[in-house]
Order: structure tokens, then C-alpha cells, then sequence
């Protein structure tokens, strides 16, 4: 009897053992993760406790700079929808491999994302797929309430307030002309360009660009940039000096 108890117990005691064990290796759940470090963390401000401020590319304000683009230059407020699309977070986070070659040697290597991370300067990952979250980490203490300077993903949003746009009639087609909408730019080179054209980047038309900062005077995108948020401000956009160019320096592309 007592033999037959005590088999019992141990392989109620083996089981429970088991359980506990393969709970301890589950994947984390696809919540947020926060680090204040990441790779070279002291060069890009942690001691300084990742300032804003001038100049904007500084190595130590970089990442400061780019969560809070808001206390820099003026911005505008664009009001959440009332009903918002939320988003679902997986129960397991995904785990994947990578592989990368060597530009010298090419030879290749494999690398998890969190390795990714330990050796990339990366203020944010985020994985989604259709509307469910599947891996969210964050360094150099930054958080999922930060504000990320969008950059080119502004391009894609443009983009898809273009077909809001159309599907309610404010425009007609993405193959009318600039001018049609904006008439204060009608004869320039730029108001003569379809919509479509500035969609793909493919206007043709002379803008330049060349990240020297605020106060560069031979830059396209910094004096326009001065005329929108800056001292140079302007009231309406046909005062614009850096769209004056009637200079086209190739056909407009329309795919």
C-alpha cells in the first residue's frame, strides 16, 4: 500500500515538475520591452539622459531629437478618430532568425532579433502582422508613449489621405494636375505635375537635398523647411522660394 502511495506521489511530483519546467521555457508574451542601454548608449546621450536639442544630428541629441521632434519646431495636431482601430498583441512572441552577409568577406551569419538589437542602434522594433502585434522592444529609453519622427513613413500616409481623398470626392483622379487643387502654384512646373507623379517621387523636377541643417541657404528641403516651421515663414505657399523652380530636369514618371 504505502509502495503504491509513494509511486503515486512521485509521479504526481514528476508531472508537477515537468509542468513547472515548460512553463519557465514558454516564450515571453509579445508585451512591450523597455531598455535604457543599447549599443554604444553613452555616445548617443544615456549619461545626459538623452537631451533635445541643437544641433539636431549631434551624435549625443540623435535620439532625444527623434522621439521628441515636437519640442524642436512647431507641429501640427492631427485629432484621433473616434472610433480607432486597436490593435491585438500575440500571446507568444515571435522568435526569428536572419541571415546577413559580410560586405568584405561574404561570408554569411545567422542572428536573432534580439541580437539584431545588441548590435544595431535601434530606438524601436515593432513586428505586426494584419492587426496583431508580435514583438515590441525599445532601448535607449524609449517607450511605447514616445513620439518617433516618422521620416519617409510620412510618404505612405500621405498617400493614403490622397485616397481618402478621392473616395469622397475632394479629388477626382491621382492623374490630375497639382494646380487643379492648389491654384496658387498654376503655370509653375510644379502645379503643371500630376498628383501621381509626386506619389512615386518621380516629378522631375529640381529639389534639392542635402541634410546640412536648419540654416543651410543652398538647400531646397532646409529653406522650405524655415518657410513652413521657421523665421522665414510664410502665409501661403505661392511665396515659396524653394517651389519656384521651373527648372525640370527629367519627364514626369507615371506607372
Amino acid at each position: 500500500m504505502c509502495n503504491w502511495r509513494s509511486m503515486v506521489l512521485a509521479a504526481v511530483s514528476s508531472l508537477i515538475f515537468q509542468a513547472c519546467l515548460a512553463h519557465a521555457q514558454e516564450p515571453p508574451k509579445a508585451e512591450p520591452i523597455f531598455s535604457n542601454a543599447g549599443p554604444d548608449a553613452d555616445e548617443h546621450g544615456q549619461q545626459l539622459g538623452y537631451p533635445v536639442g541643437w544641433p539636431l544630428d549631434k551624435p549625443q541629441n540623435i535620439v532625444g531629437n527623434y522621439s521628441h521632434a515636437d519640442q524642436l519646431t512647431p507641429t501640427r495636431t492631427v485629432a484621433a478618430a473616434e472610433k480607432t482601430s486597436s490593435l491585438l498583441r500575440a500571446q507568444t512572441e515571435i522568435s526569428v532568425s536572419y541571415t546577413f552577409g559580410d560586405t568584405y568577406t561574404f561570408a554569411s551569419s545567422t542572428a536573432t532579433l534580439a541580437e539584431y538589437l545588441a548590435r544595431n542602434p535601434t530606438t524601436g522594433l515593432l513586428i505586426a502582422h494584419d492587426q496583431t502585434i508580435l514583438y515590441e522592444h525599445y532601448q535607449y529609453g524609449r517607450t511605447d508613449h514616445d513620439r518617433f519622427l516618422s521620416q519617409s513613413m510620412a510618404k505612405t500616409i500621405t498617400a493614403m489621405l490622397i485616397g481618402i481623398a478621392i473616395s469622397k470626392g475632394a479629388i477626382h483622379s491621382v492623374g490630375d494636375t497639382v494646380q487643379t487643387y492648389v491654384p496658387e502654384l498654376t503655370g509653375k512646373e510644379i502645379g503643371k505635375t500630376p498628383i501621381q507623379a509626386f506619389l512615386h517621387m518621380a516629378s522631375g523636377i529640381a529639389f534639392t537635398q542635402t541634410s546640412q541643417g536648419a540654416d543651410d541657404r543652398t538647400s531646397d528641403d532646409a529653406r522650405l523647411d524655415r518657410e513652413l516651421f521657421g523665421k522665414d515663414k510664410i502665409s501661403t505657399i505661392d511665396q515659396s522660394s524653394a517651389l519656384r523652380s521651373d527648372a525640370r530636369l527629367t519627364p514626369s514618371f507615371l506607372r
